[in-house]
Formats: C-alpha cells, sequence, structure tokens
C-alpha cells in the first residue's frame, strides 16, 4: 500500500511509527492554503525510543509533481514559515489533515474552532530577537492563536541536542473537529551521518 494511503488511514499512528520531514524553504512556504502532497520514502532508517531496535522508515512530505520516489497525492492545508515573521492559514473543510515547516525553536498557535470547525493556525519565528522564545508565544496569545500552543518550550530539551518537530493536524470529517499533534525527533551526528530517534507523537 503507497505511503499516502497508509498515512490517511491513520495520520496519528503513521507518525507514531515513522518519521516524516516538511520543506523548510522553498516556494511552498510563499503561501499558505490546501495543497497537493505526496510522502517521498527517503534513504536511511532511524530508531525509537519508545521501541529499542526497530527501524523506523523516514519520508519527506512534500509538494506533489516534483519527481523523486513519491508514494501516492494528498490534499492538505499547508501553514507557510518565514525567518523573523508570523505566517498563517485557516484550516476548514477542503482537507483533513494539516502541515507546516520543521520547528527547532518556533511556535505554533491555533485558534478557537468557528462553528464550521474551521481554525486559524499560524507559525512564528523570531529567531534574532532576545527572549524570543516568550515573544512568540505572547504574539500568539495576543493574537487570540493561543488556544492550543506548540511553544519551544515544550519540545526543546535541557540537554541542548538539536531536535526536529513537526507539527501537524487531523480533522476528523464526521465531528468537522481538528486536533493537533507534533512529532519529536532528536538530531544527533554519528561516524555515518546523521542520527535520527523518534521520541514521540504528543497531543496539543
Amino acid at each position: 500500500m503507497p505511503a499516502v494511503d497508509r498515512f490517511l488511514s491513520d495520520p496519528v499512528e503513521f507518525m507514531q511509527n515513522n518519521i516524516v520531514s516538511t520543506p523548510e524553504g522553498g516556494d511552498v512556504n510563499k503561501t499558505g492554503g490546501k495543497k497537493f502532497f505526496t510522502l517521498e520514502k527517503l534513504n536511511g532508517l532511524a530508531s525509537s525510543l519508545e521501541r529499542p531496535g526497530a527501524q523506523i522508515a523516514t519520508y519527506m512530505a512534500r509538494p506533489a509533481g516534483n519527481g523523486g520516489n513519491a508514494e501516492g497525492i494528498m490534499e492538505i492545508y499547508w501553514c507557510p514559515y518565514q525567518d523573523d515573521s508570523i505566517q498563517s492559514t485557516t484550516v476548514s473543510n477542503a482537507a483533513n489533515i494539516m502541515f507546516t515547516a520543521p520547528m527547532n525553536g518556533c511556535s505554533f498557535g491555533v485558534g478557537s474552532p468557528a462553528e464550521d470547525g474551521s481554525r486559524y493556525v499560524a507559525h512564528i519565528n523570531m529567531k534574532s530577537q532576545n527572549n524570543a522564545w516568550n515573544k512568540q508565544d505572547a504574539i500568539l496569545k495576543g493574537s487570540k492563536l493561543g488556544s492550543t500552543i506548540v511553544s519551544p518550550h515544550m519540545y526543546m530539551g535541557s540537554d541542548k541536542d538539536p531536535v526536529h518537530v513537526i507539527t501537524f493536524g487531523v480533522r476528523n470529517s464526521k465531528t468537522r473537529q481538528w486536533s493537533f499533534y507534533y512529532q519529536l525527533t532528536k538530531m544527533g551526528v554519528g561516524a555515518n551521518g546523521i542520527i535520527k530517534t523518534l521520541i514521540g507523537v504528543f497531543p496539543v
């Protein structure tokens, strides 16, 4: 079964058992809204903190039509990212999945649900400023995006090891409600290159 089909059948379970990344730059981050994405399997395997010895596959979720080892196509909402700015979009009923760019110091905020279940979401980064994490969270709360916040205070470890966070949303088509999660992966360097360890998937 193609990776996209397996992902759509249970997005949270897929993210619990595979590491997924998203684009950090490029044209996709110039605009938000609904887009066609695919899952491309990457070379190499990762490990899992919760399941020692398990081999974890890695994928790139990216815009469809760019070649590579694409495994199906899906409609998603994309919340864009730009350095030192806040970028936003609205997730509604035109797709049941949302992704945004990787986070390693950024904050992500979600507004309260509208009557139809739609939510206003934003990805903010103020890395060039002092006290960036607190400022980011304060701006989200002041912009009525504090109903749910994925903050670096939540996912950045005290050991200072690099982390890779993918925030994603899943819409229940029956209840029309969106739920949000983040996948946390710890990054390290070994003799053979980058070492990825899947820490887990956490609801927010």
